[in-house]
This record gives structure tokens, sequence and C-alpha cells, in this order.
């Protein structure tokens, strides 16, 4: 009896199946799973900018995090905070599964030497343009002249945007007013002499402003700024208030001397290979510096491939950028692969 009670069940089942009644309680779980899901899985940000991440379908508590805080930061309810430019991904944990959503935090594009494709280089006409024209930030070069007055000029000789000879290094302040600039972008516009800035001239005229500023410490074989110097830097930067959107760039020695300062620091390397990266890297951990800046678009490629150099970056927890850059395809790379900084001439477009 029993033996025929189970054939006779065998049947009923093989039957049902046969018909589909049997798979309608599996479908029906299979499509619950697939409902649990991100509303995003990649979202574009600009720094300070805040954005809602829902697991939909979650019935019970989720669980959030974050690939790289320095980024982007997650709350408990999933709201996304970013912090700096750059890739970070967010996980939302729920029942043994994770969700991952990329953050791409915009690239800040930075006014080499103020907006010098429309002003003359370096002078505050290029760094207020800068800012009316919508650049995150200025980028700008750093000599000591004579009597430790700190001039912004990028040149070491006068030829090229003052038409006299000289180098930066041996004038004075008085001096520096006896020769405007005669070189640079739409210079005839202006019927008013322009003369070489001063930092405390420059750091004036951004007063007010939140735009990023990138100082440029330069030097030579005959040349390097003084203690004095370093100190003046430092002192006149605290005055403005300036230290947390500064970034002070220059080649290894040249910031080795601002390590302890608290400043953000970047190395600008001529990246043309991988034991040229490597190396950069290596003196970046060593000093506390965070960021290399590439001097070729074509670095991003050293490691063969611009997601491999990326993703290098990213396990090094290191920051890079482009120093320079002039066409809106190479901003929008940058952009893909997390820069934090393009520098150029331009008003570039973004995009990813």
């Amino acid at each position: 009896m029993k033996r025929f009670i189970s054939l006779v069940l065998t049947l009923v089942l093989v039957l049902c199946a046969s018909a589909g009644l049997l798979s309608v309680d599996v479908k029906t779980s299979a499509l619950s799973v697939k409902k649990v899901k991100l509303n995003k899985t990649k979202i574009n940000l600009n720094v300070g900018d805040k954005y809602a991440l829902k697991l939909k379908n979650a019935s019970s508590k989720v669980k959030w995090s974050v690939s790289d805080k320095r980024v982007a930061t997650v709350s408990g309810k999933g709201k996304v905070t970013a912090k700096r430019p750059g890739i970070a991904y967010v996980w939302a944990y729920f029942r043994g599964y994770y969700y991952e959503c990329a953050v791409y935090v915009r690239t800040w594009l930075i006014g080499h030497r103020g907006f010098s494709s429309k002003f003359p280089e370096n002078t505050i006409p290029a760094f207020t343009g800068a800012v009316e024209n919508g650049f995150d930030g200025v980028e700008c070069d750093l000599w000591e002249g004579d009597e430790g007055i700190l001039l912004i000029h990028h040149d070491q000789t006068l030829k090229r945007m003052l038409k006299t000879d000289g180098y930066i290094w041996n004038m004075t302040a008085e001096e520096i007013l006896e020769y405007p600039i005669k070189g640079g972008a739409n210079i005839k516009n202006y019927t008013e002499p322009l003369y070489v800035p001063t930092l405390k001239e420059t750091l004036k005229a951004l007063k007010g402003t939140t735009v990023r500023f990138m100082l440029h410490i330069k030097g030579n074989e005959d040349y390097e700024l003084s203690e004095d110097g370093e100190e003046e830097v430092i002192r006149l930067l605290n005055k403005y208030k300036m230290k947390s959107r500064t970034t002070l760039i220059g080649s290894y020695s040249y910031i080795k001397p601002f390590v302890e300062t608290g400043y953000d620091l970047a190395v600008i390397s001529d990246v043309q290979d991988e034991n040229h990266l490597y190396k950069a890297v290596n003196w970046c951990k060593k000093n506390k510096v965070k960021t290399i800046l590439c001097l070729n678009f074509e670095s991003l490629f050293v490691l063969g491939t611009k997601t491999a150099f990326r993703d290098y970056m990213l396990n090094k927890k290191m920051f890079f950028g482009l120093y320079t850059t002039l066409k809106s395809s190479e901003y929008k790379t940058l952009g893909r692969m997390g820069a934090v900084y393009a520098v150029s001439d331009y008003k570039l477009k973004w995009s990813i």
C-alpha cells in the first residue's frame, strides 16, 4: 500500500512539473532576488555634491561601505558625499550579497599660469579670468627675486615676456616695475601696463574666491628657493587662509623642504616608463607626498593600458594628474581614470 501511494505521489509531481505548476515559486523567487538592486550603479559628482543611494526592495537593514574615504564618504543610510576628485566604489551589503556603485568625482581643471590662452600668462588678469570663466583653480610659477621678493613668472629669463635681458631671481621689487610685460595672449588689448605680480598680490587677487591654488616652486642648477623664501611662502599662504585649497608642486628636491608643513604636495615627474613610475611612487610614499603630476599624456600608458595605470595608482592609494593637457578628449580620459588634476591653458569640456 505504501509503495502504491509513493508511486502515485511521484506521478502527481511529474505531471505538475510537466505542466509548469512547480516552476512558479522558483521563478517568483528568482524575480524577487533580481529586484534587489541599487538605484544607480555609476554616479558623476563634483566635489561637495551629495547623492542618496538606495537599495531597492531590501527588506531589512543594509550595510554601506566605500573603497576610498579620501574621494567619497557614505553614511549609514547610503548618502554619498564627494570629497576629492577620483574614483571610489560604494558597496551595499545585504543578505550575503554586495551591490556596487562606481563614484566618479570630477577632475579639477586648473588654469595653467591662469587662463593663459586668453590672457597674458601669470598675470592678475589671467588669474581672475580663470576664476570668472569657471576653472576650478589656478596654477602659477614662483621665483625668489633679489632681497627676498617672491615673484610669479614662468621663465628663468626675462626675454620672452618682458623683452629684456636678465634673470628673474636677480630682480628687485623696484626693478621689476621698470619692465612691463610685453608678451602673452592678447597683450595688445591692455592700454595700461601689466607687471610681474608678487605672490602677495596674487593671493590678494584670489581672496574671497574658493578656487584651488597650485603654486609651482621653480628652481634649477643655478638657483633654488632660500630657507627664508620657504618660510615666507608658508607665512603668506597662512595669512590669506589658503592652506585647505593649496597644492605646492615641483620636482623632487624643490618640494621636499615643504614636507613637514602640512600642505598638500604634488611632484612633477616625467614618467617615461614603468621604472620611472615606480621610482616616483616610492619617493612620494617615503616623503608623504600624495600626488604625482605626469608631464605627458603618454605617461598614462607606461603599464600597457590606462586601466592598468589607474588600478596601480588606486592600489598604491596615490592621486595623479596631468601637467599639462590641451585637449578635451584627454580631460575626458583623465576623468574616467579618476585623475585629480588636469592643468590646461584652455577651458576644456568635461564628460565621462
